[in-house]
């Protein structure tokens, strides 16, 4: 059966005990059937501590539940790797008629979600702050930034880029940092000087405006002695450099709370949605190494990305980090686990103003960027051949196909072979820098749980003249999967493909 189907662009709960998949909608709340990693009742994935930790971390780099309900909270207020434990309460979110998103967190001995939507409560719960705790209580809206919690990137997010300033040990603890002025880095991140590929740039692009970046602004610098101008700020921390990245970034995180007088309250959502931390040169991992960290990581459905020294405006760094905040996983090409170079979740670039490049068909997917009709949904064996012309994603997406998705009903988690995503990869517009593959099908699948994972993994690489797609045990096991392209038409303005797609039984 082929269908079209119209994917709802509803905000994701960041989730870490259970993985969630559809079972029912409402009109005020989406509810799922939640599972553990090992298939069976969530509570059955919880453990010890390390276990605990380990499935909490398959569950983040997994999560692209897309769904609302009863869930785990991570707390904003602790420190931001994946190992954080989890808050003791629960959360649920809804989406009223006018389109805003409210979250509402309640302890975890309260009704479910489910209960609480069938007595039609959201609407009715008064907006309320705790300020014993310093952060939104009861039924809340984000206010002007908007709800952050990572899944679907759709709507107005903004941003705020932390240029810190630490002690460098070898230099006589004398002050270091990246370079770059605060008016610079607005221009790398932001374009507000004029630059041409940065985040904003590629973000707006790459989503057709469904998706904005907003740099953030705080306080007036005429009369307050600390403010936020074009999304840049600095911060000098007393720790050194060869502290480590989290203590550099919790000591700026704790000294953004003095500055704008947030009291206990976490910066996110008050200064802005996401974070990017520009670390000085020599900043090294955590736990006493001296080791550097990595030239770039975020948390994945969290708030905070880190870059070491220039990487900070590399927009292909910026786009992939930011990616991660979107729960998007690795985007993999055979055993290189950032081999996929088509889009901006492979290996990133130290480069400025380049290179121009999206995302891959399963990630466009996640993100909500395409248009409800440009979505082909193959659902179960086409009989003899089926043929579908798709465009290249950087058109309109309201104009076509733009994506197919083949579902894999035999998938379990384990079992067979993952779900299939297919774009056409037209080198042109913001997708005109894509390292691999250009105006070819690209062919990925991806797991949808965690235990495949949530990364993707490019399988092919089809124009009229390569060899197709096969795989095995996809709509049964002894059927094989084959995709093909029969023709691509590239031309200044328009591309399409004819994508064919076959299942062959023995």
């Amino acid at each position: 059966m082929l269908t079209a189907t119209r994917r709802l662009h509803l905000v994701a709960v960041l989730f870490i005990r259970a993985i969630c998949l559809p079972t029912a909608s409402s009109r005020y709340l989406r509810t799922n059937k939640c599972v553990s990693a090992n298939g069976g009742n969530p509570a059955a994935a919880l453990g010890s501590p390390q276990n605990d930790a380990k499935i909490r971390e398959e569950l983040v780099e997994g999560s692209s539940c897309t769904f609302y309900e009863q869930l785990a909270a991570v707390d904003a207020n602790a420190a931001a790797d994946n190992s954080t434990s989890p808050q003791d309460i629960t959360i649920c979110t809804c989406e009223l008629d006018n389109g805003s998103t409210f979250v509402l967190e309640l302890p975890s001995n309260s009704p479910s979600c489910d209960e609480l939507m069938k007595k039609k409560t959201f609407k009715r719960q008064p907006l309320g702050v705790d300020n014993s705790r310093g952060r939104p209580s009861d039924l809340f809206q984000h206010g002007k930034h908007g709800c952050s919690l990572a899944g679907n990137a759709i709507g107005s997010r903004t941003f705020l880029v932390v240029k810190i300033v630490a002690k460098d040990p070898n230099k006589g603890g004398a002050p270091t940092s990246i370079s770059q002025t605060e008016a610079q880095l607005s221009d790398r991140v932001f374009g507000t000087s004029g630059d041409l590929v940065n985040l904003k740039t590629q973000y707006e692009a790459c989503s057709q405006g469904v998706y904005t970046v907003t740099p953030a602004t705080m306080g007036n610098p005429k009369i307050d002695k600390y403010y936020i101008q074009n999304g840049v700020v600095t911060v000098e921390v007393d720790t050194n450099v060869t502290q480590g990245r989290l203590a550099n970034s919790n000591a700026a995180i704790n000294k953004l709370k003095q500055m704008f007088n947030l009291g206990s309250q976490s910066p996110q959502n008050i200064l802005a949605n996401h974070f990017l931390f520009c670390m000085p040169p020599g900043t090294t991992t955590d736990g006493g190494s001296t080791k550097l960290m990595n030239i770039a990581t975020a948390t994945t459905g969290g708030w905070q990305t880190w870059f070491l020294g220039h990487w900070c405006t590399y927009p292909s760094a910026q786009m992939h980090e930011i990616g991660h905040n979107h729960f998007l996983g690795r985007a993999a090409e055979g055993t290189a686990p950032y081999g996929d170079t088509a889009g901006a979740v492979g290996t990133s670039i130290g480069q400025h103003d380049s290179p121009k490049f999206c995302f891959n068909a399963a990630q466009r997917y996640d993100l909500g960027w395409y248009h409800p009709s440009g979505l082909v949904e193959v659902t179960s064996p086409p009989t003899g051949v089926l043929d579908v012309n798709i465009i290249g994603f950087v058109q309109p997406f309201a104009s076509g196909t733009t994506l197919i998705k083949i579902v894999n009903p035999l998938y379990t988690g384990t079992a067979y072979t993952k779900n299939i995503y297919l774009h056409l990869n037209a080198q042109k517009g913001p997708n005109a820098g894509t390292q691999e593959a250009g105006n070819k099908v690209t062919v990925v699948d991806k797991g949808e749980s965690s235990a495949q994972g949530a990364g993707t993994n490019l399988i092919g690489k089809l124009d009229a003249s390569t060899a197709p797609v096969q795989v095995a045990g996809f709509f049964s096991k002894n059927c094989v999967l084959t995709i093909s392209v029969t023709r691509i038409q590239i031309t200044t303005s328009t591309s399409i493909a004819t994508v064919r797609v076959q299942n062959v039984c023995v």
